[in-house]
């Protein structure tokens, strides 16, 4: 049982990364807050897809636990690169960028999200 956290920080940084380049281009672009999917905001997201991306990365398929706690480890490294990001966006953009910079806010539902993103990846792995 071993976990590699280099996948963990490469799927944290990817997930975190994008969801910053797409937050700007939303603030640049006035019409696509308008798209999106109804009750899931960029964040959660962001968090959710880091967990799918380290479970489908991860070479340890036959461990469901490694799985979960590198989601849960991605999706927590998503949420504070966007939370630092949301320190220094209002200053380039001039506006809000995320809705808090609270880091308790922020890490248990990215430790949700993580979590159910990764589960969700190794039922899929598995069935």
């Amino acid at each position: 049982m071993t976990l590699d956290l280099r996948l963990v920080l490469k799927a944290g940084l990817i997930w975190g990364v994008l969801a910053i380049v797409l937050l700007v281009i939303v603030q640049l672009v006035p019409l696509l807050p308008q798209v999106g999917i109804e009750g899931l905001d960029l964040a959660s997201f962001a968090t959710l897809f880091a967990g799918v991306h380290f479970s489908a990365r991860n070479p340890n398929d036959k461990n469901i636990v490694v799985g979960l706690i590198g989601g849960s480890m991605a999706g927590i490294i998503a949420a504070v690169l966007m939370v630092v990001a949301s320190l220094v966006l209002p200053v380039v953009l001039g506006s809000g960028a995320f809705t808090t910079t609270n880091i308790e806010a922020v890490l248990v539902p990215a430790l949700i999200a993580g979590i159910a993103g990764a589960l969700g990846m190794e039922l899929v792995k598995r069935l």
